[in-house]
């Protein structure tokens, strides 16, 4: 197994009374923020993103009412207070 060669940072996600532990390059966590981002801001809203990136290309037969696609989609825009379809048409 290959052994990170720079610093890390570690996270502790829990949630639904689970816990897990994320670890992650420091150097990518600080590039990845701005000035006003906290390191568990950044990973927060990357988590955001990628799980509704997720949410939104389910096929429709795993959602069948599309029920967790809105959901996901609902929260992304309270969090970030853009829906994601303009950002990512925004970004294209």
């Amino acid at each position: 197994m290959t052994e990170p060669t720079g610093e890390t940072i570690s996270f502790d996600i829990e949630g639904a009374g689970k816990r897990s532990e994320l670890e992650l390059p420091r150097a990518l966590v600080e590039a990845l923020a701005d000035e006003t981002d906290s390191p568990a801001d950044v990973v927060a809203d990357i988590a955001q993103f990628d799980v509704t990136r997720r949410a939104y290309e389910m096929d429709a037969d795993a959602t069948a009412d599309r029920a967790i696609e809105r959901d996901a989609l609902a929260l992304f825009e309270t969090h970030f207070g853009v829906s994601f379809e303009e950002l990512v048409e925004a970004r294209e």
